[in-house]
């Protein structure tokens, strides 16, 4: 079995794992969410038991319809949606552009988070101002939420690359 089939696989069943999670904490069955959506509900079944991946629009029409039940939940469902259907991507670190991630790319890192985190939050109170989330928006908040984590993650992967090098300095009793 090839890797993508391997990873897609995966990314259904976490994606019907935390599907089946959501509708269990709003206490939504199924058949509701089906008539919320249009998703057949046999269809809906397949997703959580892992059986099969959403479509793109498939996983918005659902993320949109768990959304409007809770508003604070919105945000991370967006989160999580992007997480579950963007494929891993190798992390870049190197804000300075000297060739080597060190503590140089910390300061510009920890400000592209905030930034993005702003953006991020303006973007989502925005969608949620007239209770209505346009397919738009949703792509530009999920769009928004994979940059933060992708910043995020190099600003770990620099702090952990600092905290190495300082280990590997300190002297040996």
């Amino acid at each position: 079995m090839s890797a993508t089939r391997d990873e897609a696989r995966k990314a259904a069943k976490r994606f019907g794992e935390w599907l089946d999670h959501v509708l269990d904490r709003l206490t939504i069955s199924k058949a509701e969410l089906g008539r919320r959506t249009g998703v057949d509900p046999s269809t809906l079944d397949r997703i959580c038991n892992g059986d099969t991946n959403p479509l793109f629009e498939t996983a918005l029409a659902i993320i949109k319809a768990v959304g409007s039940e809770d508003h604070k939940l919105c945000g991370a469902l967006a989160g999580d949606l992007f997480e579950l259907l963007t494929p891993p991507q190798e992390i870049e670190a190197d804000y300075t552009g000297d060739g080597k991630v060190d503590r140089d790319d910390l300061v510009p890192a920890a400000a592209m988070i905030g930034r993005v985190a702003s953006d991020l939050m303006m973007l989502t109170l925005e969608a949620l101002a007239d209770g209505q989330v346009t397919d738009m928006e949703w792509t530009k908040i999920t769009q928004k939420h994979g940059e933060l984590q992708q910043h995020s993650a190099a600003h770990e992967l620099i702090c952990k690359s600092e905290r190495d090098r300082w280990a590997r300095m300190r002297p040996r009793r």
